[in-house]
């Protein structure tokens, strides 16, 4: 993990995190889900509440809201 630190500057929870919500943020904008549910499972999550809690914190909005701004 260290290793891992000082090469990328995170911690490989952290860059997981930053690579699903990567991944979620291009199929929100592309339109390539149904719903949220959806959206989480196809970025790795097991559960929709990991998923928002996790964009949040990257992205300081909701899924919701972020999909609102884009439009």
């Amino acid at each position: 993990q260290r290793r891992f630190r000082d090469e990328f500057g995170l911690s490989p929870k952290n860059y997981m995190q930053l690579i699903r919500v990567n991944s979620a943020v291009s199929r929100l904008s592309s339109g390539k889900y149904d719903s949220l549910s959806d959206l989480a499972y196809y970025s790795g999550y097991y559960d929709q509440s990991h998923f928002i809690h996790d964009f949040k914190s990257l992205t300081g909005l909701t899924p919701k809201a972020f999909f609102i701004d884009k439009k």
